[in-house]
């Protein structure tokens, strides 16, 4: 008896009748964070993957294996065809994901790729660009891949944690790929190349940063991460310097005049904030959860949304491998539904709260605590207040009804049993 049979035991569960209700095929995406390297060029001391806790790529492969990239494509296949899938977006992940060596990362994007079939599918690839060159470029010209670069501001923000293993500066290095990429860009082969950066309002001002990376790199695509801690990671003193930081990167935004500038973290806040009440009903947030997120070690193990690894590492382990579970084992997993059901749940400390049909305490990474697990709101509480205060402000003075907002924020809170 295979793992789907077995679960099938037990179809009462409501994870079970959240997978039934996946073949009626409405609007359905699978996303898969793919670690294809467990192993790094550089060393970034902030990297949750290596230095967060869990050691589990200390007994993973460096490297993903053909076997486990074929297992990859049938999981894919049966996924498509059970499920009417309308997209698939592959996460390229690591590590860094270039020490793969091109003609097996050429293998695999092949073999996804006829997998796939009529399926609309998205490559993205995470990388510090430092290993990017033509040969790289070609390939991602012929898969469509898209490209993003991590990169935490100027030569001197970016250095200061950004180091290679012999504790030497990786942002030249990084400018060097990054030109490439535009050079790519502009001649038509490939995507405008996205940023991805961690703030650290410790080592850089925030107009700086928002200029060198909009301005000075041309970036169109940006997404500001905070900091991936929780609780017992991150002292409260510590915690107070992003809200400031923040709302002066909101306000650099919120002077663009460029509208091809996207800075995802920002228009994730305005779309909650500023979204129909009935958009944000249970209903609706019951077929949000059809975007399906996983994360796909080097060995093939299945386990829940990376960065979840900061927190306990023992989340990362539910005993599914894509050589022999299928789309429906994940979705039957009781483990990934508590986790689902967790991130809609509001914390205790929460209700009350004006922001909160809008913010639901924050990221669940960022609530996690030993001992209170997930219930506790985000270490960055004080900060998205104030940028939900401030972009409500910049709603209205917009031209979006007061009495929009109002209703936005009083939209009740879906139920989780």
């Amino acid at each position: 008896m295979n793992q789907t049979e077995m679960s099938t035991e037990s179809g009462n569960t409501p994870a079970a009748r959240y997978e039934r209700s996946m073949r009626a095929g409405r609007g359905n995406s699978l996303q898969i964070i793919l670690k294809v390297a467990e192993r790094c060029n550089i060393a970034c001391t902030y990297c949750y993957f290596f230095f967060g806790g869990d050691d589990s790529h200390k007994f993973n492969p460096a490297f993903i294996g053909d076997d486990t990239v074929d297992d990859l494509a049938a999981f894919v296949e049966e996924a498509i065809e059970r499920y009417r899938l309308d997209l698939v977006r592959i996460i390229i992940h690591g590590g860094e994901p270039l020490m793969l060596k091109r003609p097996r990362m050429e293998r695999l994007l092949g073999a996804i790729a006829a997998a796939s079939k009529a399926t609309q599918l998205q490559f993205t690839i995470q990388t510090n660009a430092m290993l990017v060159d033509e040969a790289w470029i070609e390939l991602f010209e012929r898969f469509n891949v898209y490209v993003g670069v991590s990169i935490d501001g100027p030569r001197e923000a970016n250095d200061t944690y950004r180091l290679d293993k012999r504790s030497r500066g990786t942002y030249d290095r990084t400018i060097a790929g990054l030109e490439l990429l535009r050079k790519a860009h502009a001649d038509g082969r490939i995507a405008r190349p996205g940023a991805l950066c961690v703030v650290n309002p410790e080592l850089v001002d925030a107009q700086v940063l928002y200029g060198h990376l909009v301005r000075d790199l041309e970036f169109h695509n940006v997404d500001f991460l905070l900091p991936d801690d929780n609780h017992d990671s991150m002292p409260e003193p510590r915690r107070a310097a992003f809200r400031s930081f923040m709302l002066e990167l909101f306000e650099c935004y919120r002077a663009e005049k460029d509208g091809r500038v996207t800075i995802r973290f920002f228009n994730k806040l305005l779309y909650a904030l500023t979204m129909k009440p009935f958009f944000a009903s249970e209903l609706q947030r019951y077929f949000a959860r059809k975007d399906i997120v996983f994360t796909v070690s080097s060995a093939g193990d299945i386990a829940p949304d990376d960065i979840l690894r900061m927190t306990d590492p023992q989340l990362m382990k539910l005993g599914l491998n894509i050589r022999d579970a299928t789309l429906a084992d994940v979705l039957r997993n009781e483990r990934l539904d508590e986790l689902a059901d967790v991130t809609y749940r509001l914390p205790t400390a929460c209700g009350g709260c004006e922001w909160s049909s809008v913010c639901r305490g924050g990221d669940i990474y960022h609530r996690y605590r030993r001992g209170t697990g997930f219930d506790n709101p985000s270490i960055y509480c004080d900060t998205l207040k104030a940028l939900f205060e401030r972009m409500a402000e910049t709603a209205v003075d917009s031209g979006m009804p007061v009495e929009a907002i109002d209703a936005r924020l009083k939209t009740p809170l879906p139920v989780v049993a």
